[in-house]
């Protein structure tokens, strides 16, 4: 999360770095936000309702 929205790597970039595929990172960052928002008591970013589709 620190390389991508800190940073500004894409999630291309951040995968070269760390060694993992992009779709890794992706997936990453996708739980990074979920956690976020829940340890926040946000909505889930990814779902505007706030229902979270796990």
């Amino acid at each position: 999360m620190l390389l991508h929205y800190g940073m500004g790597f894409t999630a291309a970039e951040a995968a070269v770095l760390m060694g993992n595929e992009e779709a890794t990172v992706r997936s990453q960052l996708r739980t990074g936000r979920r956690r976020l928002a829940t340890l926040l008591k946000l909505r889930c970013p990814e779902h505007p309702d706030g229902k979270n589709r796990s």
